[in-house]
């Protein structure tokens, strides 16, 4: 941001280091016409924080390295300052405990980042679309309900915020009735809502009817009405597809027996005269 104060870390080529302490290197860094002081990280590391800027709009500086306030790297990279934030807004302002409620802000300084996060409170949640004046995030889950500031950052170091940046945590409200159960599909009609944890805010309440969201009034925790729409009807095409199974062809064995054949019996007599030789 333009007020300063962001880390930010120079990666250089490895360099042999003829002393031994990091900090008897009198290093600085050029941000701009600005000269601070940097510190060595490692062998290829350099850390320096960097100066306001006295553009109350963004700005693109080079920054550079000196070992001697004299000569600079040769090769400058190229580093915006971003306006501060002068007004944000944010909806929902209230989100269940179990968290994954997509918390929009809104704010003239948001630009589209890779690395932009939220923080609720303490805890940091990458954002899950930035675009300009836009940013969105889920929120994490808590243990209880409670109130938290909404803090967020374009580039994952620097957290901004802004008056009126509370969020807060509610129970997931409960439903246990609705009266009538029934009601005509041509006309409206108005339904009792009772249950529990009917959250107060400033954010509106709705009721939803399948896929169709209508306004509703809360009454009390325990108590809100609102207005079941016409039926509408939904055309569809519907496709049937059929399959038939192949074929399996029964198989029979069949044994044949029968009883042994036995035909009719009869009894032959035969007679013949003395036979007398010639």
């Amino acid at each position: 941001p333009n007020s300063g104060g962001t880390t930010i870390t120079l990666t250089i080529q490895d360099m042999y280091r003829q002393r031994v302490s990091y900090a008897s290197y009198d290093i600085m860094c050029l941000i701009g016409n600005a000269a601070v002081p940097a510190r060595f990280t490692s062998n290829s590391t350099v850390q320096c924080v960097t100066p306001p800027n006295v553009s109350k709009q963004g700005t693109i500086v080079h920054v550079g390295l000196t070992f001697n306030h004299q000569d600079y790297s040769a090769n400058e990279i190229a580093y915006e300052y971003q306006a501060g934030v002068s007004s944000a807004t944010l909806f929902p302002r209230g989100g269940v405990v179990s968290g994954r409620t997509l918390v929009n802000i809104s704010a003239n300084n948001i630009v589209p980042s890779d690395v932009a996060e939220c923080r609720f409170s303490d805890t940091r949640v990458p954002a899950v679309f930035t675009q300009v004046g836009l940013l969105g995030c889920y929120s994490p889950s808590v243990d209880q309900p409670q109130k938290v500031t909404l803090y967020y950052s374009l580039n994952g170091e620097d957290f901004v915020t802004a008056p009126g940046m509370i969020f807060e945590f509610y129970p997931a409200p409960i439903v246990t009735r609705i009266d009538p159960v029934r009601g005509s599909v041509e006309s409206p009609t108005n339904i009792k809502v009772t249950g529990q944890y009917f959250y107060e805010g400033t954010d509106p309440v709705f009721c939803r009817f399948g896929n169709n969201t209508v306004s509703a009034v809360r009454l009390s925790d325990t108590t809100m009405t609102c207005t079941a729409p016409p039926l509408q009807r939904t055309p569809e095409i519907q496709t049937l597809s059929l399959q038939l199974l192949p074929m399996t062809p029964t198989i029979f064995e069949v044994e044949a027996t029968s009883l042994p054949v036995k035909g009719d019996t009869y009894q032959i007599t035969t007679t013949a005269a003395t036979f007398q030789p010639q």
